[in-house]
């Protein structure tokens, strides 16, 4: 199926069992699955670590989806120069899309340079470029993946900027989502070594690993500890000083996101403790309280209004379940226990 050539796209099947999804990533791998760019890896890529972004109903937005996409290309390919396409691509310098408006953005903005981290951007600049990718790749990028899965994995129309995932897929996601970043960065990195001849894989691995990472935690710091008061490390009750740190209650490892809903503040003995483990299951409820309490007096706070668009105290237990059933170790406590 051609599908980069639909404007719009319903999932065929009513019920998928988890060996057709498989199958269907089988192929999206495969050779029979033409990739003249990392387009196909970086999507997927984007879809499994906003994949508890998805709403109620199963809609993913566009604009999370493009938003992570460019994102990761930043790093990649203006901080680490990687090339993104082989000798397919039809422009001399053998450029993706991507690259040539990421380049175009730092002719038009003296501001940016090519070490600027990609949160470090300008907002109103960031939304442009997210703007830009978005027009250019979702048709290449979203009918493609919709045609090598023939139609399974998602109903999208690209005029009105909707992706639903097919039910079936989006518990397939969550549930081998570790699993399947694995996968796809292992894909990834053959095909970057094909088109980058001095790179080694693990040198790639690393750089993309560090793709997804925030460098700069410091606005959620601040956040939760002058608008919200979070004036004592979450896990051992100690009062919070100079050395405190945001911790990803569920380990950033798994969820490859930054989203308010799921930091907390902590002293540095607990954070390097805990590392990227699960802690006790009681603490759940602590986390649903400081969400519950961070929204009733958010006072119309930009991030809060962004972040919890699609919160629900469910995703947070969905969360630790899913990253439990990955491997991560469960039951952690400090051992400074205060609490």
């Amino acid at each position: 199926m051609e599908g980069w050539r639909l404007q719009r796209g319903e999932y065929t099947k009513k019920y998928l069992s988890e060996d057709e999804i498989w199958t269907k990533f089988n192929y999206i791998f495969s050779t029979k699955s033409i990739n003249r760019t990392s387009y196909k890896f970086c999507f997927i890529k984007s879809l499994l670590e906003n994949i508890f972004n998805v709403d109620e109903e199963g809609y993913l937005s566009y604009d999370h989806i493009y938003e992570k996409f460019s994102e990761i290309y930043w790093y990649l390919t203006i901080r680490y120069k990687l090339k993104q396409g082989d000798t397919g691509i039809n422009n001399a310098e053998n450029k993706t899309s991507v690259e040539i408006i990421f380049e175009s953005f730092l002719q038009k903005y003296p501001a940016l340079s090519s070490q600027m981290s990609f949160e470090a951007i300008d907002e109103k600049i960031k939304i442009q470029i997210v703007e830009e990718v978005k027009k250019k790749c979702k048709r290449n990028v979203i009918g493609a993946i919709y045609g090598d899965t023939d139609g399974t994995f998602y109903t999208f129309d690209l005029t009105r900027e909707i992706l639903k995932l097919h039910p079936d897929v989006l518990k397939f996601f969550k549930k081998y989502k570790y699993i399947l970043l694995k996968l796809n960065h292992y894909e990834w990195i053959k095909f970057l070594e094909r088109v980058n001849k001095e790179e080694d894989a693990y040198s790639l691995a690393e750089k993309l690993d560090y793709a997804t990472k925030r460098s700069n935690l410091a606005v959620y710091r601040n956040l939760l500890y002058e608008e919200f008061s979070r004036h004592n490390c979450f896990y051992c009750g100690r009062k919070l000083v100079s050395t405190m740190e945001v911790d990803h209650f569920i380990p950033w490892v798994f969820v490859r996101d930054d989203k308010l809903w799921n930091f907390v503040l902590s002293c540095r003995q607990c954070n390097n403790s805990k590392s990227d483990r699960l802690s006790d299951r009681h603490y759940i409820d602590k986390l649903l309280e400081q969400n519950n309490y961070i929204i009733t007096h958010s006072d119309n706070i930009y991030i809060v209004k962004k972040e919890y668009k699609v919160y629900h105290p469910d995703k947070i237990i969905e969360m630790y379940n899913c990253a439990e059933f990955n491997g991560f170790e469960t039951g952690w406590r400090p051992r400074c226990l205060n609490v």
